[in-house]
């Protein structure tokens, strides 16, 4: 095989080499995917909060990258630029899927802080959306020792009449 140490030494020294650099490109493509998916539940997010269809995303995609043919056009690096740009998944299916995902952890979250919690209690305020149809929100407030959370349980439509016992037995059926 070799001739002597010195031979055998080189060429480990020579795969190591090699072996670092499969590396660096591999964390190099890694970390790309990685900050385009990052980009995609910022969309996702921004959607998610004005309430928008997901269809949206591909729309803010578009509008980013036809910004970015102006904004960046004098870096010298503007390709790899748009690029990464171009990489973002934004297709209604990859706008849905981390909305759900961020749904389930702060499902999982309020879950959690109301198991954990000192106190707790619950609101219930009906009112009339911009629709005429009268709903139901179910707000659960818990203290975990110095810190005060207030989140928005569900928000059920409220079919019929809107008396207090109405309202009763419509909380108590809830799963919520």
């Amino acid at each position: 095989m070799f001739k002597n140490s010195e031979e055998k030494s080189e060429a480990i020294k020579r795969a190591v080499s090699g072996y670092k650099k499969q590396t660096s490109i591999f964390i190099q493509v890694i970390g790309t995917k990685y900050k385009a998916t990052e980009c995609s539940y910022k969309i996702a997010q921004c959607v998610a909060s004005k309430a928008k269809p997901f269809t949206d995303g591909e729309f803010v995609k578009e509008t980013f990258l036809s910004s970015a043919e102006i904004l960046f056009s004098d870096l010298p690096n503007k390709e790899t630029i748009l690029t990464r740009i171009r990489e973002i998944q934004a297709s209604p299916r990859s706008i849905e899927r981390p909305i759900t995902d961020m749904t389930e952890n702060v499902t999982v979250k309020q879950t959690n802080g109301l198991q954990q919690a000192v106190v707790f209690s619950v609101a219930l305020d009906e009112s009339i959306d911009v629709n005429d149809v009268a709903r139901l929100a179910i707000v659960g407030r818990c203290c975990d020792n110095d810190r005060v959370y207030e989140e928005l349980c569900c928000l059920i439509s409220l079919g019929g009449t809107v008396k207090g016992v109405d309202i009763c037995k419509l909380f108590r059926k809830s799963e919520h």
